[in-house]
C-alpha cells in the first residue's frame, strides 16, 4: 500500500506547477484515531523558499468561524447561551433586536454588510457600523454567508463568557482540545514557520503573521469570523471533536444532540445561498459543497473553506476528518480557482485512509 503522501504527491507537484499554491499540507484522522500528514512545496514560488513541514502555520481565514461555532456550542452545553436568544438581548444592537444567534450561525440572518468595505476606518467607526447594520432580509428565510454575523457571535461570546474572545476560545476550544499552535495575533518567534498570504501595496507588500482579511486587521487581529493561525495537527483536532460527536479524550465537552442539530439543516425553506458559492449550511458548516469535496465523501460530510486556502471536512458516514492547508492567495487572489484541485486531494485522502483499512 502507498503511502499518503505518495497518494497525493502528484496532485500537490501540478497544483504548484499550476501556480493554484506553491505548497501545502494535507491531514487525515480516522474514527479509530489513524492519523497522517504529507506535505508538498515550499512556502512561496522563490527558488530558495523554505520547504512546507507538518509544522507550518498558516492563516486560516474563515475556519476561524468553526473554533467560533465550537465555543458557541460549549458555552450553551453548559447552559450559559441558547441558541434561539436574540442578539438584541445580549448586544447592544437594536438594529439585530429579533435576530438569533441560531439564525447567525447558519447565515440566514439577513446580515450582509461587507466588512471589507470598512477596511479604511478607525477601529470604533467600523463596529459602529457593524452594530448599527441590521438585516436586509427576513431572518431565517435566506442563505447569504455573513463575515458580519459572526464578528457579532465573536461579541456575544465576550458578554456570555466575560473574557476577551481570544482568551473566550481559548478557555473553551483551543486549551481542552490541545490546540496549542493555534492564536489569533502570533508570536514574532512563530514567523519563519507562517506561510505568507497576498503580496498588498495597500499594506506596505507581502502580508505574514497578520490576518490577510482585512475587516479583522484593520480590527486589531482578533475576530469571531477571521484571524486565527494554526496548523494541520491542530485542525485534525478540532475536526476529531465534531467526528466524535462532542467528546475529546473520551470525555465530553459538547452534548451529542447539540452537535447533530449543528451538522444539520436548520432552516430548510430557507431560499439558496448567494453571497458566497450556491450552497446550503447547517450551524457554521457547508453541506454537500461537491465541488470542493469530491464525490467520495459521503452525503453526511459537511465542510467549511477558508479564503486564504484552507479547508476542513468532516464525513460521519466514512469515519473520516481530512484537512488542508496552503496558501492559494500568495501572492495574489487572482491565480487559477483551487476547487478541483481540492476535490481531488480531498478524494485521493479519503481513498488513501479507507484503502489503508483505518475507515470503520
Amino acid at each position: 500500500m502507498d503511502s499518503l503522501a505518495a497518494r497525493l504527491r502528484p496532485l500537490l507537484v501540478d497544483a504548484a506547477r499550476r501556480r493554484i499554491f506553491p505548497g501545502a499540507v494535507v491531514a487525515v484522522a480516522s474514527r479509530a484515531g489513524h492519523t497522517n500528514i504529507a506535505t508538498s512545496g515550499h512556502l512561496t514560488y522563490a527558488p530558495d523558499s523554505p520547504a512546507v513541514g507538518p509544522h507550518t502555520i498558516y492563516d486560516i481565514a474563515s475556519i476561524t468561524k468553526i473554533v467560533t461555532l465550537t465555543a458557541t456550542l460549549v458555552l450553551a452545553n453548559a447552559g450559559r447561551l441558547q441558541l434561539d436568544y436574540r442578539l438584541g438581548d445580549l448586544l447592544d444592537c437594536a438594529t439585530c433586536r429579533n435576530v438569533t444567534v441560531r439564525q447567525v450561525l447558519a447565515h440566514t440572518a439577513g446580515l450582509r454588510l461587507s466588512l471589507r468595505s470598512l477596511q479604511d476606518r478607525p477601529r470604533p467607526e467600523i463596529e459602529a457600523a457593524i452594530l448599527a447594520a441590521g438585516p436586509v432580509t427576513e431572518p431565517g428565510a435566506r442563505f447569504y454567508y455573513s463575515s458580519q454575523g459572526y464578528y457579532l457571535l465573536g461579541k456575544v461570546l465576550e458578554v456570555v463568557s466575560g473574557q476577551r474572545l481570544a482568551d473566550c476560545l481559548r478557555t473553551t476550544v483551543l486549551g481542552p482540545l490541545g490546540m496549542n499552535a493555534t492564536t489569533f495575533n502570533p508570536p514574532a518567534a512563530w514567523r519563519q514557520r507562517i506561510a505568507p498570504t497576498e503580496d498588498d501595496p495597500r499594506r506596505g507588500g507581502v502580508v505574514c503573521g497578520v490576518p490577510h482579511d482585512e475587516s479583522t486587521f484593520a480590527l486589531g487581529g482578533v475576530a469571531g469570523h477571521a484571524g486565527l493561525f494554526s496548523t494541520a495537527a491542530d485542525l485534525l483536532q478540532l475536526g476529531r471533536l465534531w467526528l466524535h460527536e462532542g467528546t475529546v479524550g473520551g470525555q465530553p465537552l459538547i452534548g451529542r444532540d447539540l452537535i447533530r442539530a449543528s451538522i444539520a439543516d436548520n432552516f430548510p425553506a430557507a431560499i439558496g445561498a448567494t453571497g458566497f458559492r450556491v450552497q446550503r449550511f447547517a450551524l457554521g458548516w457547508g453541506l454537500d459543497d461537491r465541488n470542493y469535496i469530491g464525490s467520495f465523501t459521503s452525503p453526511r460530510a459537511y465542510s467549511l473553506l477558508g479564503f486564504t486556502g484552507p479547508a476542513l471536512t468532516v464525513d460521519p458516514e466514512v469515519g473520516a476528518v481530512i484537512v488542508i492547508l496552503n496558501n492559494r492567495v500568495h501572492p495574489t487572489r487572482d491565480g487559477p480557482s483551487r476547487a478541483r484541485c481540492h476535490a481531488a486531494i480531498t478524494t485521493a485522502a479519503l481513498q488513501w485512509l479507507c484503502g489503508a483499512d483505518h475507515c470503520p
